[in-house]
């Protein structure tokens, strides 16, 4: 048998590669382009193949981070006092207009020939406060494992100088990023929450530096914090803390007058600045689309044997003595569900009916009882052992919307089915909270109420948010 697989989400080669390790594929085809993987293999080797690309073949989860990134910066400046002169110069003026002056304008000096220069004097009386908000607010939708970058900034040319022996100067351009500077990289876990890595930055230029050749370069201040959190869908987290703090105070004072008490105010000045900058993240992930947990019929299944991938063969089927298989009751086929143990309200999952080794069965009716306020039925399906039952007729159901379904299951071909595996798989839907229960009973239309079964198993799944 051959079959293509067109796939949506997973890579070809690396299906391919799982593939040729699980079920040892005799013959397997890539096609990069449309990404494609074909199989010639065996009717039973197929179908196992087609389970393996069913739960690799998944659409990657994505999560939505609402970050917003807020830089206060607050400023108080305060000039208070008188500042009087603090500096007195005399210049000798020569003896006429735009000439230099001579040796004799020094012997012959008079205040009338002497030039002052006092400083001036100053009153201040200041006091100015401001309060700065730089805000982004950047949504950033980032794949599973995939880095995600913003920058919100200035790239700041640096220029270099190269001389040689010879005379030749070249001068080379690179480029600074300055300002604001975030990498995350989320990581999105099946229980709907998502580990971040967070990487931030924030820089700004401070001062210019000039070389003795010429080139101008930049001393550039840089706070930076590196994280990894752990936060739910939707929970919000903030991160705080990067503070920049300057307290500056100078003072002008005549000596010995501006250290009096009260009185040393009119004799002096002083000035107070005090700048503090903090920078705030504040970071939401919530999530676009998650991975599915596969159906119990995906997560565990029958393979096989390296020989032959059908289901415990007959011809492999171990063998006892014919005298212990007289004396020994004839074991009677058991059921028992295999479903997750939890759900959410409203999510779709499914449930699926293993059928334990017996004597061979030709049909058997059943019959589930539910609440129809509480848990929905959405689809019965044929498991491994009825084979396709839509295209064969070998499942035969009836939803009634009052709380129950009846069933039977048939024989493919008019044999029998004994051997372990999954029976059928019901696809229900939680509707309330608490704990649901789906009651199994024997008889159904068109079989058998007596088919020898073992307890019937009970399904009984919790939900909860």
């Amino acid at each position: 048998m051959i079959r293509s697989f067109y796939l949506t989400n997973a890579d070809a080669k690396a299906v391919a590669a799982t593939l040729k390790s699980v079920i040892k594929a005799r013959d397997i085809v890539t096609d990069d382009k449309l990404n494609l993987v074909i199989v010639r293999d065996s009717p039973e080797a197929i179908r196992v193949a087609e389970k393996l690309v069913a739960l690799q073949d998944a659409p990657e989860p994505e999560v939505m981070l609402e970050v917003e990134i807020l830089e206060v910066k607050r400023q108080r400046l305060a000039e208070l006092g008188v500042r009087w002169p603090d500096s007195l110069s005399l210049t000798p003026l020569p003896a006429g207009s735009g000439t230099s002056l001579t040796l004799r304008d020094l012997q012959q000096l008079s205040p009338e020939r002497t030039g002052v220069t006092l400083s001036p004097l100053a009153v201040r009386a200041r006091d100015e406060a401001g309060t700065t908000n730089i805000l982004a607010n950047p949504r950033i939708r980032a794949r599973n494992r995939e880095k995600a970058k913003i920058l919100i900034g200035e790239r700041v040319p640096n220029i270099t100088t190269t001389s040689t022996a010879t005379g030749f100067v070249a001068e080379s351009v690179s480029y600074v990023d300055v300002g604001l500077k975030l990498e995350v990289e989320p990581q999105i876990h099946l229980d709907n929450e998502v580990a971040i890595k967070i990487a931030l930055e924030v820089s700004n230029i401070v001062s210019q530096v000039q070389t003795k050749a010429g080139s101008v370069t930049y001393q550039i201040g840089t706070r930076t914090a590196s994280t990894v959190l752990r936060l739910k869908n939707g929970e919000n987290q903030i991160l705080a803390g990067l503070i920049n703090d300057e307290d500056r105070r100078t003072a002008s004072r005549v000596p010995l007058l501006g250290h009096l008490p009260l009185l040393g105010k009119l004799f002096g000045a002083s000035a107070d600045n005090r700048q503090k900058t903090e920078i705030v993240l504040s970071i939401t992930p919530r999530l676009v689309r998650n991975l599915q947990r596969p159906g119990a019929s995906l997560l565990e299944f029958a393979s096989g044997t390296e020989n032959s991938f059908r289901p415990w063969p007959n011809s492999l089927a171990p063998e006892r003595p014919q005298a212990a298989a007289a004396e020994a009751p004839a074991a009677k086929p058991r059921l028992a569900w295999r479903a997750p143990a939890n759900v959410k309200p409203g999510e779709l999952f499914s449930a699926d009916l293993v059928l334990q080794a017996g004597p061979p069965l030709q049909a058997l009716p059943l019959t589930f009882s539910h609440d129809p306020k509480a848990i929905e039925v959405a689809q019965v399906v044929a498991g491994d052992l009825l084979g396709d039952g839509g295209a064969t007729g070998l499942l035969a159901s009836r939803i009634d919307p009052a709380g129950k379904v009846l069933l039977t299951a048939r024989a493919p071909d008019g044999g029998g089915f004994g051997e372990a595996g999954v029976l059928i798989t019901v696809k229900l839907r939680a509707l309330a909270e608490g704990l649901l229960k789906l009651d199994l009973s024997q008889g159904g239309p068109g079989g058998d109420k007596h088919a020898g079964l073992g307890p019937l198993p009970v399904l009984s799944v919790q939900v909860q948010p």
